[in-house]
């Protein structure tokens, strides 16, 4: 009788085992899907307990006049709680008054006239343009704190002739964000485009203008 009640003790203790590698598993590959990306950290003295630590972008922008069409100042806010890369998407286009895409692309210094803010010393932290069309931050950016401006400025030329043919012109900005430790992290989530880390941080981004390095 004592004997079989010590077997099946042992059995629930390897139940519980596989139940808390799966939560394991289950957490990591959660950690890995969607434009926010996380890690995992140790937590306390608990066996296999852990906690996520945020990483998460925002869009920020100075100025924004809808009705003039200008867009001024925009950069990217680190708003988790590690240190983090950031990259960030700029799309153009056209939607009419009732939030559809249109036909047609706007053309720049044309329909708008964008000045970038764009480095030639990725070490001091400015963006480069990566040959798989994102814009990269070429050095970690604190918790809590804005990159350099990616755009300086974005006016739309002839707003209110294209107002009375009812388009509106659009400038799309999406960013993503990923942890600076370790530094394998950027390198295998963003390796169509990151070459390489430097001691100090700095990304190395194959670029359009080079085919490879910082441009």
């Amino acid at each position: 009788m004592t004997s079989g009640r010590r077997r099946r003790r042992h059995r629930g203790k390897k139940k519980n085992h596989i139940y808390i590698l799966i939560t394991v598993l289950a957490v990591i590959c959660a950690g890995t899907a969607g434009i926010t990306l996380a890690y995992l950290s140790g937590q306390s003295r608990l066996t296999n307990h852990f906690g996520i630590a945020e990483v998460s972008a925002e869009v920020e922008e100075d100025v924004f006049d809808s009705a003039s069409g200008i867009k001024e100042g925009v950069s990217i806010k680190n708003t988790g709680t590690t240190s983090a890369y950031i990259r960030a998407t700029v799309t153009i286009y056209w939607k009419d008054e009732d939030q559809n895409i249109l036909w047609g692309t706007p053309e720049e210094n044309v329909d708008y006239k964008i000045l970038w803010n764009l480095g030639t010393n990725p070490g001091a932290g400015g963006w480069i343009k990566g040959a798989d069309g994102y814009y990269y931050h070429t050095t970690p950016v604190e918790e809590n704190t804005d990159t350099a401006e990616l755009i300086q400025s974005c006016v739309e030329q002839n707003a209110a002739g294209h107002r009375e043919e009812g388009k509106y012109l659009v400038v799309d900005i999406a960013a993503q964000a990923i942890q600076a430790e370790p530094a394998q992290a950027v390198l295998e989530a963003w390796d169509s485009a990151v070459t390489g880390v430097d001691d100090g941080g700095v990304l190395t981004v194959h670029t359009e203008d080079t085919g490879g390095g910082n441009g």
